[in-house]
């Protein structure tokens, strides 16, 4: 006879997997927000573009991951929704630093990590630095352009149905960005020789690089309490937790 423990535990994890959105599709190519390999791409994405500024910066920033910002874009994106992220937005303080949270979302049918970013660039053309204009869009490639920041993290999500996209399913891509960019009537960055602006850190590829500021940001992992999304995660833990407790009860 099978161990009764091993039972409970396999009965619990059915339990859990089963519940609607508390389990990703087996055929879902899109990796989790959490992937060495995914951070790397989307990470090299950012400091590439912003290594070769046209005209050049004298104060980029080189830019390193945040396990938090990336949980947040998670989090929001398990809402299957096209909207900018309402957990970011004060009152609340998601972040133990930055007060204010830049985002940039992007979604298809299809999906390659590489891909939001290359669009991103594409709005280069329309940025005019020296009027500090655009002809079209380009608050994309300003914020990744933003020479003070210097945290980013992202995430992606593939959904049956997505509220607000007229194509219904495909992949939601979402970045937020510490500090936030875009602060209207300031230029992105400074036009000028690399690294010119910042003479006591040392010069990686035209970017600005500080070993302290690339370190993890020390503070509590911040949950959005009154959200459904904080409700599924309770949901699924809880599950797990009390589905072994009742399960060992009743074999014993």
């Amino acid at each position: 006879m099978p161990d009764k423990r091993f039972v409970c535990l396999l009965l619990v994890a059915l339990e859990v997997c089963l519940v609607p959105r508390c389990f990703s599709a087996d055929r879902d190519p899109v990796p989790p927000h959490n992937d060495p390999v995914f951070i790397k791409k989307l990470l090299e994405a950012h400091n590439w573009l912003r290594s070769r500024a046209h005209p050049p910066a004298s104060n980029m920033l080189d830019m390193s991951w945040d396990k938090r910002l990336a949980n947040l874009a998670s989090m929001w994106l398990e809402r299957c929704i096209l909207k900018p992220n309402a957990y970011i937005v004060p009152p609340k303080k998601p972040h133990p630093l930055f007060k204010s949270i830049g985002e940039i979302r992007w979604v298809r049918e299809g999906y390659a990590d590489e891909d939001p970013i290359k669009e991103w660039q594409l709005e280069e053309q329309n940025y005019h630095l020296t009027t500090n204009t655009c002809d079209r869009k380009c608050s994309s490639y300003t914020q990744v352009m933003w020479a003070d920041t210097y945290k980013v993290g992202c995430a992606a999500r593939r959904c049956k149905g997505i509220e607000g996209y007229e194509g219904g399913s495909g992949v939601i891509f979402l970045c937020h960005y510490g500090p936030k960019g875009n602060i209207p009537g300031k230029r992105p960055y400074l036009k000028g020789e690399a690294c010119s602006k910042c003479p006591d850190e040392e010069c990686v590829e035209n970017l600005c690089r500080n070993e302290d500021r690339a370190k993890e940001i020390a503070g509590e992992e911040w949950l959005p309490f009154s959200s459904s999304a904080f409700s599924f995660h309770l949901y699924c833990t809880t599950s797990a937790v009390f589905g072994q407790l009742l399960a060992i009860e009743f074999w014993n």
